[in-house]
């Protein structure tokens, strides 16, 4: 969902990074057994649609590069893996690491929608609010949808959702979400935070 020449450039530094976890073997083994860590919990996928599971092993490997701490690196592996991406990456995608590294994962109400050009939405957590550069996006959803994934932060100030992030439209579930995420926000100390192994 992201805009065409952001989402492009995110994709092609997302591809790198899952190359060189690919040339590292111990890294390799810790993402795959990380994989039903990622998912404990959840439905099953076995039989799932084959593109379910496309997006299921995209929001793991965001999780898995963005958040997840890894032994076999001492450290998340979209930083420690920063030279070596740094070393490969074409000049014209080089800010997508920035765009990686800034992202963050939620639960998102959109507030507004502007049709052929975005949205606004407002993390139901953190209570804060972002502009969405989403065209495409912007003709199929309305204020009070709820969009649960990660954000990526664009080179305009905008935000793009991730291909991965799920749509769900059900006023039920948002007043229940709103209602949980208020009592998580009052129970943490500090910035709160949602992990995308917690939204899976």
């Amino acid at each position: 969902l992201l805009s065409n020449d952001s989402r492009a450039s995110i994709e092609r530094g997302l591809a790198l990074f899952g190359a060189l976890i690919e040339e590292h073997p111990a890294l390799r083994r810790e993402f795959e057994e990380s994989r039903a860590v990622f998912r404990a919990g959840s439905l099953s996928l076995e039989n799932a649609p084959a593109d379910v599971r496309r997006l299921a092993d995209r929001r793991h490997q965001e999780w898995f590069l963005l958040e997840r701490h890894s032994e076999a690196l001492e450290g998340m592996p979209a930083e420690a893996l920063r030279e070596l991406w740094e070393g490969r990456v074409e000049d014209a995608d080089s800010s997508a690491l920035e765009s990686c590294l800034g992202s963050r994962a939620g639960i998102y109400e959109i507030t507004s929608v502007t049709e052929g050009s975005g949205l606004w939405v407002r993390d139901l957590l953190t209570r804060g609010e972002y502009p969405v550069e989403e065209p495409e996006a912007a003709a199929g959803l309305l204020a009070g949808d709820l969009i649960v994934g990660r954000l990526f932060p664009l080179a305009n100030q905008a935000y793009g959702i991730s291909p991965a992030a799920g749509c769900f439209r059900s006023e039920g579930l948002r007043e229940a979400l709103t209602q949980d995420l208020t009592d998580a926000r009052n129970a943490r100390r500090g910035t709160p935070r949602i992990s995308q192994q917690e939204l899976e």
